[in-house]
Order: structure tokens, then sequence, then C-alpha cells
């Protein structure tokens, strides 16, 4: 009975799938992964800052639309550019690029605790907390202001990231619209193609350098009173292969979900 029962359990031993390690990750963990990382990320609000700023500058009728127009066109951009649906293009595109290495590293990163400081400070940024403390910050920086090797460390960090080239490039899909967009509801001007991406150019030109400061100063309001050191480490992880992959899947995912939405809203402008 004994010798029995030994050669069934090895049979089972034998018979069963083996389970790796390296087994390719489940769609179901694969979905944790992303939503661990889009629910830490503050892309929300993100999303919301250049649709609004865009919005308070069109509001104002630069090119001279009949007041309707540019109020009915200024609406259904509002209308198009919701966080729901522009969050809903980020969770997608970091599907199509997920990576089970990389999206762990990443995940473990965001879990560390000495990180928390670095994660907390982006979050609260952006709430109504954040942005008092932000008014605070900026005065506190106006007596004492940054040493010139915090300021370079910071400059440091957005080069890293790529911040700037990412901002820029999602302003300049967001202008490109606007421009079609009038140029598809003003009667007495027809804009080419060419005509259209002249403005564009002119536009890229000018932000370029007043998006790179502006970086820079966010991230020393975002970031007063966080050690140095820990800053560094912000930096090292982002040029790690996890962190570039992070970075150049939230480039990719930023572009991605305002030109959807661009394509979107100029569709609502031709059915007007």
């Amino acid at each position: 009975m004994t010798i029995l029962r030994l050669i069934f359990t090895l049979f089972l031993l034998t018979s069963l799938p083996i389970i790796s390690v390296g087994q390719q990750p489940t769609a179901s963990s694969q979905t944790d992964a992303i939503q661990h990382i889009v629910s830490t990320i503050p892309f929300n609000e993100m999303l919301e800052e250049s649709p609004r700023d865009l919005h308070q500058q069109f509001s104002q009728n630069p090119f001279g639309l009949p007041p309707s127009q540019n109020e009915k066109m200024m609406e259904i951009f509002l209308e198009t550019f919701t966080t729901d649906t522009l969050s809903e293009h980020i969770r997608q595109t970091f599907e199509d690029s997920i990576d089970k290495k990389h999206a762990q590293s990443v995940n473990e990163w965001l879990s560390q605790e000495k990180n928390q400081p670095l994660i907390n400070a982006e979050k609260e940024y952006y709430t109504i907390e954040g942005i008092r403390k932000r008014v605070v910050n900026r005065y506190e920086m106006e007596q004492d202001p940054p040493s010139a090797e915090r300021k370079e460390l910071l400059s440091n960090l957005a080069q890293t990231k790529s911040a700037t080239e990412m901002e820029l490039e999602t302003q300049v899909i967001l202008f490109r619209s606007l421009v079609k967009a009038f140029g598809i509801l003003n009667t007495q001007r027809t804009l080419s193609d060419a005509q259209i991406e002249g403005f564009v150019s002119n536009f890229r030109n000018q932000a370029q350098s007043q998006i790179e400061r502006e970086i820079t100063q966010k991230l020393m309001v975002q970031f007063y009173g966080i050690d140095n050191e820990l800053i560094r480490d912000y930096q090292s992880f982002y040029e790690s292969e996890a962190g570039r992959w992070l970075s150049q899947t939230t480039a990719e995912a930023l572009k991605s979900a305002y030109q959807k939405a661009s394509d979107e809203f100029l569709q609502s402008i031709e059915n007007l």
C-alpha cells in the first residue's frame, strides 16, 4: 500500500504543470500594475492644467471670431477635454505599452517609504491645500532664494524627465486644434495647412523657453523643503531603465490622450 501511494504521488507531481516565476503576467496582474501606477501618479490633475490654461487664453477671443461662435467653440473644447475621457486614453496607452519588468520596478519604487515625500508633494501640489502652499512657498523663496546648486539640481531633474518637451508637445497639440477650429468656423478667412503650421511653429518657438522656466519654477515650488539628496535619488530613478520607460510612456500617454481628444473636438466643430 505504501509503495502504491508513493507511485501515485510521484505520478501527480510529474504530471502537474510547473508554474514558473518567469511566466508572462496575467491580464489581472497587468491591470493591477497599471492601476497602481495611474492612481499613484497624479495624471488626472496633470491632464487638467494645459486645457484649462488654453481655455482661459482663447476665451478672450484672440482670433476675433464672432463672440457667439468663440463661446460655442470653447464650450465644446471643455466638453471634449474632460478628465474622464483623457484618463481613459492614459490607461489605454499604458496597457498597450506594458512591460512587466519595468512596471514592477516602477511600482516597487512608488511603494518605497523613502520616496513618499516626493510622491505626496506631487499629489498635494494640485489640491486646494497645495494651491495655498504654492503661495506660501513662493513667498518663502522670495525671502530666501534657492541656491544655485538647488536650481541646477531641479533643472537637471526636469531635463531627465523630459518635462519641458512633454509639456511643450501637449500644448502644441491643443494649440493646433484651436487654430484649426478657428479656420473651420471663420467664414471670412480660410487657413491653409501651411498657414496653420506657421501659427503652430511660432507658438512653439515662443513657448519653449517660457515653459522651460515654468517647469523649473514649478519643481522648486512643488518640492520646496524636500532634501536635495532625496531629489537626487528621484533623478537617479528616472535615469534607470524603469524610470525611462515610465517617462517615455507618460509622454506618449499624454500626447495620445490630447491628440485623440483634439480629433474629437475638431469633428464636433465640423458638425456644427
